[in-house]
């Protein structure tokens, strides 16, 4: 049996910041007032979302995908497909 996830990621942070879906290391910058859609497919283990700070301090979201497939959208397009 399957498990489902879905989530925002909404940055009102005031800066822009990237996301990195893993572990292609697929980069997308998230812009002040943008929002990344994240749906989650899996079985026993979910996605796993690390922040952390880049070498230069600026805010990093990573998304690793669980057990299952995960998909990342902006405004209903694929992210990896949009690159």
């Amino acid at each position: 049996m399957s498990n489902a996830n879905e989530f925002l990621i909404d940055n009102h942070t005031g800066d822009d910041f990237s996301v990195h879906i893993e572990p292609e290391c697929f980069v997308v910058q998230l812009k002040q007032g943008e929002c990344l859609t994240v749906r989650d497919k899996y079985f026993v283990a979910p996605v796993t979302l690390r922040i952390g700070k880049s070498e230069l301090g600026r805010t990093v979201i990573s998304i690793w995908p669980g057990d299952g497939d995960v998909v990342v959208e902006r405004n209903g397009v694929n992210v990896m497909d949009a690159g």
